[in-house]
């Protein structure tokens, strides 16, 4: 059996209905659970909009330059401070709703009792990078982190610490980087942007990473699409090893994709670089409803030439799966061997 993660979204209506399905076909392979993203909260970042859109301080402004999709932006209106906005994210309640669902199943022996809830939150980037307009960033970003560790202070007040996992999701960080979309930093100040969203989460709590190329719904034809094929984990590899050297308390695990189409040595050589610190736990995002188990197993023994010890997720959340392949995934991820 292998150990395996929950990227955070889940194309099921509520999180009972997520708890139930992970612990039944997840079983003991999952040592975290997130709610699943599931109603104001779908569609990762895009929820947002209507919260920037509804913000008095802001107004309609210049759209972020992105390859990727396109979205929306919003700058600060005449006449406004920066530090007078006050940004609506809603992490701090929304994401923790789900909580007492979630303690009442552990109580009632439906959730293991070591199993933690797990909170996946936007970085800076992902959220203030992609809505405010490129002119206006620099302005208001020290007032947005301020408020979005407020949020992570609300996660932290309001779930035991002991039972919480906090996840960090860098995504447009990589889209920076492979150039679909401009932003403010260059490469070194997306990872020490990443560094300070860490420090954002107590050192009693536990921290993981999900590296991700993007699995947006761009079309009947597009969901599941990345930003860019990535040719190899090269990046990924930069990416993590600029988080470690920025993160001195203890990162539990880290997350990265792996294309449907990549059970070659070329995608995972760059993994031999990858200095893992001893208690992080590495997990590869290779597992695909499309081709299930036998696509699974191809992909870890290609994997398993480069790095050894990893667990096994989906590439992205399961937002955009098939809902009637969610037990499968999860029992593909259970079932999957991974060489020590």
């Amino acid at each position: 059996m292998a150990e395996a993660h929950l990227v955070g979204s889940m194309n099921l209506d509520t999180a009972d209905d997520v708890f139930r399905t992970v612990a039944e076909h997840g079983g003991p392979s999952v040592r975290r659970i997130p709610d699943g993203e599931t109603g104001p909260r779908k569609g990762w970042i895009f929820h947002q909009i209507p919260r920037l859109a509804a913000n008095p301080s802001l107004e309609p402004g210049p759209p972020v330059p992105n390859r990727y999709v396109n979205a929306p932006a919003f700058r600060l209106r005449d006449g406004v401070a920066p530090d007078d906005v006050v940004f609506d994210l809603g992490f701090g309640t929304t994401a923790v709703e789900a909580y007492p669902t979630f303690r009442r199943l552990k109580e009632d022996g439906v959730i293991g009792a070591d199993v933690e809830f797990q909170v996946a939150i936007p970085t800076q980037v992902a959220v203030f990078g992609n809505f405010i307009s490129l002119e206006d960033q620099p302005r208001l970003v020290d007032e947005f982190e301020r408020q979005l560790a407020g949020e992570v202070a609300k996660i932290v007040a309001a779930v035991p610490r002991d039972e919480l996992a906090i996840q960090w999701d860098v995504a447009m960080e990589l889209a920076v980087i492979e150039g679909v979309i401009d932003s403010i930093y260059d490469a070194e100040g997306l990872l020490d942007q990443v560094g300070r969203m860490a420090a954002m989460v107590p050192d009693d709590v536990t921290l993981g990473f999900h590296l991700c190329y993007g699995d947006a719904p761009l079309g009947p034809e597009g969901a599941g699409q990345h930003f860019v094929q990535p040719k190899d984990t090269g990046n990924l590899v930069m990416v993590a090893t600029g988080i470690f050297a920025r993160v001195a308390r203890p990162v539990a695990f880290l997350h990265m994709p792996v294309p449907i189409d990549r059970d070659d040595d070329v995608y995972f050589e760059a993994l031999e670089r990858l200095a893992l610190p001893a208690d992080t736990v590495l997990y590869l995002g290779l597992v695909h409803h499309q081709d299930g188990l036998a696509g699974a197993r191809r992909r870890v023994a290609a994997a398993a030439r480069h790095v050894r010890g990893f667990g096994v997720a989906t590439e992205c959340g399961m937002q955009n799966k098939p809902r009637e392949a969610i037990p499968e995934l999860l029992r593909v991820q259970r079932e999957v061997e991974v060489p020590a």
